[in-house]
């Protein structure tokens, strides 16, 4: 498959939030060696947010996506499971900005369950498709800028919120329902 047929494929599943069904196997298989690989752009930093990547690409076609698409941007992204406020089941941060790279770190509240874990990965990951696609987001006031702009804060505090993120929540959840993978090592 040719690259601009690929980035076609990508586009489309990126529009319409599925990916066509010949796609699915090679998008899964791709972002499976991703997951494991360290030098992909979406790394998990300790062994709960490993095992919640590799279940996400494994059980979610929108994650596997979102992950292969992610390594065509210039982002860096951290992914580790922390003891968060019962009120955030994950954030998004934008740590660091090195040249033309920019390094974001999304946490995920832990304990909770394995499905619940790679739901609110997809939604932390969509926020970071949203990053990658806004340049002009380099250092946190920036990235408050832009999130008024296209989001809405809450909780206040500086946590914001969008839409399209509320929704690939909401999609992952229902795509790793009742998924193997999902028997996480913790």
């Amino acid at each position: 498959m040719t690259s601009a047929l690929v980035a076609g494929v990508l586009t489309v599943a990126a529009l319409t939030g599925r990916l066509p069904p010949a796609s699915v196997g090679r998008e899964v298989k791709s972002a499976t060696a991703l997951a494991a690989s360290p030098d992909s752009r979406v790394r998990g930093f300790d062994e709960i947010s490993r095992d919640v990547l590799r279940a996400g690409v494994a059980c979610s076609p929108t994650v596997a996506r979102m992950v292969v698409d992610l390594q065509a941007s210039d982002l860096i992204v951290g992914v580790e499971a922390a003891p968060l406020e019962k009120t955030i089941r994950g954030e998004l941060r934008l740590v660091a900005t090195s040249g033309r790279t920019r390094y974001v770190r999304i946490r995920l509240r832990i304990p909770t369950t394995g499905r619940q874990l790679v739901s609110v990965l997809g939604h932390e990951l969509q926020h970071a498709m949203e990053v990658a696609g806004a340049p002009e987001v380099r250092d946190a006031a920036t990235q408050r800028a832009y999130y008024l702009r296209v989001g809405y804060e809450r909780l206040g505090g500086g946590r914001f919120e969008t839409d399209a993120a509320l929704e690939v929540g909401r999609r992952v959840e229902r795509e790793v329902g009742g998924c193997a993978a999902l028997r996480l090592s913790r």
